[in-house]
């Protein structure tokens, strides 16, 4: 059983975060109902749940890779769905690259493979990904053939569901939550909201939003799509989009760079409110929008930014990426560039003679 103090700051958070009033909608028919959407699980309880799962990690507790599945779904933008469809295909210092062998949408009446990037490592530090690779990993070694899921009880190597995640999720929470009764919150779609709300607190640009998660549409093109979806596969489509050889390097980036922004937010969330400030996205919020002590007329969103960007730039700079155990397709084909000193002459010098027509029989 894990054990935690229940603390003020985290009794605040809850109170700003989940104790708002549901919202309601009508349907097609006129009938008013409650919209029971799942609440995007704030930063302050993430910090709990990594604590929490360094310690079960450090037991060897069997419910530590349903717990780790579940910050995956915040911080690396992914399905559970999804997860149980994927295979590791190669790691870095910073990231883990996987494979989900069937897609997110259908495109051409078939929904394709598509890879996807895994941080490593939480706000807290802790390296999320490696508990979930070394389970994987043994597994598939055991039984000498890449498993093609990812979330597993790690003991046995059996396959887990969302409804495995959201029971270990809500057993975690129950350790550190003020009241019982607000379990009823803790759901594993809270999850997935949370990096799109991330995003908005950042004020992340279109085109980054795009390379963040490929879950979200362009500004622009939903003044006239009738939905995400339809907003999604314009994009997709796209010129832009379609010629981009960098995506998946963009994609990186743009993961690390958002989990950089939120560490470097409740630092300074921290230093200005002390040991009671809670990180709820409301006070993220307003922490984003305040002026930096430092510089006049510059906002602490813009300073962490900048600094987010420095640090990612240093973790990438001499970061190698190599094969994991049983990778079928790891790397994307690309040139081997190196600095060319001088150019060497043409084997044959070029000419501007026309070919010559073959002669008519």
């Amino acid at each position: 059983m894990i054990n935690d103090n229940n603390s003020p700051k985290l009794e605040e958070t809850w109170k700003h975060t989940l104790h708002n009033p549901i919202p309601f909608f009508r349907t097609s028919d006129g009938t008013v109902k409650e919209d029971d959407q799942a609440v995007a699980a704030p930063p302050e309880y993430m910090v709990q749940f990594e604590a929490c799962l360094r310690r079960m990690w450090e037991a060897q507790d069997w419910r530590r890779v349903a717990l780790a599945v579940g910050l995956e779904v915040a911080y690396s933008l992914v399905r559970i769905v999804h997860m149980n469809r994927s295979s590791f295909q190669a790691e870095s210092p910073v990231v883990f690259w996987l494979e989900a062998f069937r897609g997110k949408g259908k495109r051409q009446g078939a929904r394709w493979p598509f890879k996807w990037a895994m941080l490593r490592h939480g706000v807290t530090g802790l390296d999320i990904g490696r508990i979930i690779f070394e389970s994987w990993q043994y597994w598939s070694k055991a039984r000498q053939i890449p498993m093609d899921f990812i979330v597993m009880d790690p003991s046995t190597g059996t396959r887990m569901g969302g409804e495995h995640v959201q029971s270990v999720i809500k057993e975690v929470a129950a350790a550190f939550l003020p009241e019982p009764s607000d379990l009823v919150f803790v759901r594993a779609y809270g999850f997935r909201r949370f990096g799109g709300t991330l995003a908005a607190v950042t004020k992340t640009p279109p085109q980054d939003l795009i390379d963040y998660g490929g879950w979200a549409g362009v500004p622009e093109l939903a003044q006239v799509s009738s939905g995400p979806t339809a907003v999604l596969q314009a994009w997709k489509q796209s010129m832009p989009h379609l010629y981009c050889d960098v995506r998946k390097e963009n994609e990186e980036v743009q993961k690390l760079l958002h989990n950089h922004m939120l560490q470097g937010l409740l630092r300074e969330g921290r230093e200005r409110g002390g040991s009671e400030w809670a990180a709820s996205w409301d006070a993220l919020q307003n922490l984003a929008l305040q002026l930096n002590d430092k510089e006049d007329m510059v906002s602490v969103l813009q300073v962490v930014r900048a600094a987010a960007m420095a640090a990612v730039a240093d973790l990438r700079r001499d970061a190698e990426t190599k094969a994991v155990y049983g990778a079928t397709n790891p790397l994307r084909k690309q040139y081997t560039v190196k600095r060319i000193a001088q150019l060497r002459p043409l084997a044959m010098p070029p000419t501007s003679e026309r070919p010559k027509k073959a002669a008519k029989k």
